[in-house]
């Protein structure tokens, strides 16, 4: 029995329409893969997705009542050559703590003999702990009005030096908004050290503005010096680097933050695994 004209009508509209779906599914497919490829990560557990939308601080410590010496020292293998304990009383806190009110408030009341305090105003997801205005940064979500009155207490305590850290390198935010700034494995994916963090490439010219306009931005909040944590390149032989080493191209990124800063009058110091990096700041004594 053959079919009639308006049958066979419909069931060749049917095979476009089915064969269009199935093409679309196909293009969909293709495009997905090739947007995620940017969040696909290789690390210690195997390949896995990550899209860099939680961020991790590090764990709230209870702040102790007991004056510390103040002092830059070694931290996970860093190295620094810049103020000593006789010259600096008071206290360090990391961004996990600086996000917590209480620690905030703890801080500012035991400020009584110290003349320096040191504050983590990046984690290392790249989320500033303050308003920023630059493109590539991020801030992050918490009472900013509360941060701005707290620095402007601390700004007004006579002979309180300032001096806030930030990881150099380190910075997910930055690395996913724009990828071609960050270091990269073998299929381009982007690679992530031991703590969840994508790094950016320090031979990058925007990576290197990037640095000195949020030291010129902290700077221009009251802090008196500006420290670069992990101001060296990864150790990793699944980073895939053209051009110089990258050991050559963070010695030479330090070198071009360092005198830019010097011209605007701003202290800045790093803390590294690379010796030429760290001796760029001379002891003070």
């Amino acid at each position: 029995m053959s079919l009639s004209y308006k049958a066979k009508h419909r069931w060749s509209k049917f095979w476009k329409i089915a064969l269009l779906t199935v093409l679309a599914l196909i293009l969909a497919c293709i495009l997905r893969f090739i947007y995620l490829e940017r969040f696909l990560v290789y690390d210690e557990n195997g390949v896995h997705l990550d899209y860099g939308g939680k961020t991790v601080y590090a764990p709230d410590e209870p702040q102790s009542s007991t004056k510390d010496d103040f002092v830059l020292k070694q931290e996970e293998g860093n190295i620094h050559a810049g103020p000593v304990a006789s010259l600096y009383r008071g206290f360090s806190l990391r961004a996990g703590q600086i996000l917590n009110a209480n620690s905030r408030r703890a801080l500012s009341e035991n400020l009584a003999d110290c003349n320096a305090v040191m504050l983590e105003m990046k984690t290392n997801t790249g989320k500033f702990l303050y308003a920023t205005s630059l493109s590539q940064g991020q801030t992050a979500n918490f009472d900013l009005n509360a941060m701005s009155a707290w620095l402007e207490e601390l700004r007004a305590v006579p002979g309180l030096k300032l001096i806030a850290k930030l990881p150099a390198f380190q910075d997910s935010a930055f690395a996913l908004a724009d990828y071609s700034h960050a270091l990269a494995i073998r299929n381009g994916a982007l690679w992530m050290d031991e703590n969840g963090s994508y790094w950016l490439d320090p031979a990058n010219s925007e990576v290197v503005d990037y640095l000195v306009n949020a030291a010129r931005e902290l700077h221009n909040l009251g802090f008196d010096e500006v420290v670069f944590e992990n101001f060296h390149f990864p150790d990793s032989s699944n980073i895939v680097y053209a051009g110089k080493s990258g050991k050559e191209a963070a010695l030479a990124a330090a070198k071009e933050v360092k005198e830019r800063l010097d011209l605007w009058g701003i202290e800045v110091s790093f803390l590294s695994t690379d010796e030429e990096i760290v001796a760029l700041k001379p002891p003070t004594l």
